[in-house]
């Protein structure tokens, strides 16, 4: 092989190296790392220009090599087919990231928009991460809640702290639903149903929880107001007098006779035995035979 076309090709190779490193550029966005590799390409190019020019203008350099060069030829190659075939890996990488980027920002607009508070426990029990509605159902920012114990947000006594407490333990799972009270941040308690399953890893080993989180305050409210209509209509009921039983009652004057055994008109015995009144009048009839006398 002719020594000129050795080191021509040489040349080509480099450039076209040095050309695609900083096409990469785009793809990978590392534009010091590629103009660093492209520059040194660029140099080893113009290194091989030098003799070349010389073979081509007839004042050949004193000492070239065919061997040597036939090496940095094969280096060339070797530096080109690398960076062209790497290229698309990293398209590759760049189209897979972008994918888990939208795949991301899906899922945090499905979370940021939906109704119910969403939390998420590490397996040392402390808040990783909350939707904004659970942050406004509770009156915090989502930054405040975050890295902060769960039984920071619930009363003491509350069921759920012995639930979640067993996050992480070996062997033990949350898989809950259940009314329970949240501690708002400024004091007050939110009637909530949390709804915890583990979350668990590819060994099985649990890596925490998510739980969702439905304000109910509204359904309590009606159950308080119901349970106090209730009582109300217990008490009511309690305090009705009934008449049960036979009345001795006269044949003749309609007088009844008590236990005592005094008589009463019908009308005070049922006045004195109940919360019934009487009111008078004549009725239709009557007055028909009181006009016709």
């Amino acid at each position: 092989m002719e020594l000129k076309f050795v080191v021509a090709l040489s040349v080509l190779a480099q450039l076209t190296a040095a050309i695609l490193a900083l096409r990469l550029i785009r793809v990978t966005g590392r534009q010091t790392a590629w103009l660093l590799i492209s520059l040194a390409l660029f140099g080893m190019a113009i290194r091989r220009i030098i003799p070349l020019y010389g073979l081509y203008s007839g004042h050949s350099p004193s000492v070239m090599d065919p061997a040597f060069e036939v090496v940095g030829l094969v280096v060339s190659l070797g530096m080109l087919a690398g960076i062209a075939w790497i290229g698309p890996l990293f398209e590759t990488i760049r189209s897979h990231a972008e994918t888990v980027r939208r795949s991301e920002e899906k899922f945090r607009r499905i979370v940021d928009t939906a109704q119910e508070g969403i939390w998420f426990i590490d397996a040392a029990g402390k808040t990783s991460y909350v939707n904004r509605r659970l942050a406004d159902m509770l009156g915090y920012t989502e930054d405040e809640m975050r890295g902060r114990p769960v039984s920071d947000f619930l009363p003491e006594g509350c069921l759920c702290v012995e639930r979640f407490r067993d996050i992480g333990v070996p062997g033990k799972t949350v898989e809950e639903r259940n009314d329970c009270r949240v501690r708002r941040k400024d004091g007050s308690d939110l009637w909530t149903i949390i709804s915890a399953n583990t979350l668990v890893d590819d060994a099985g080993n649990s890596i925490g929880s998510l739980a969702m989180v439905t304000d109910i305050s509204d359904r309590k409210g009606m159950e308080r107001e119901r349970e106090g209509l209730i009582e109300e209509l217990r008490d009511a009921l309690a305090n009705v007098k009934t008449l049960k039983g036979l009345l001795p009652i006269c044949a003749w004057c309609n007088k009844v006779r008590d236990e005592g055994g005094d008589w009463h008109p019908m009308e005070v015995y049922i006045k004195i035995h109940s919360d019934a009144s009487f009111s008078h009048g004549i009725c239709p009839g009557c007055r028909a035979k009181m006009s016709g006398r």
